[in-house]
């Protein structure tokens, strides 16, 4: 009954730490939503900073 009640807790430890790598590894995107010059030409702006148009 020790045993089963250490394995229990030692996977129970495990998990714990599991979600705490998992919470770490979350990032947090940001995307602006509106025209810039570029969409009006047809071209990929990428990860530049572009100001937008009035539209």
């Amino acid at each position: 009954m020790a045993f089963l009640i250490l394995f229990m807790y030692k996977s129970f430890q495990g998990a714990k730490k599991r979600r705490v790598l998992i919470a770490m590894a979350i990032k947090l995107i940001l995307i602006r939503h509106g025209e810039s010059n570029g969409n009006v030409q047809g071209k990929f702006c990428g990860f530049k900073d572009v100001s937008l148009t009035e539209k």
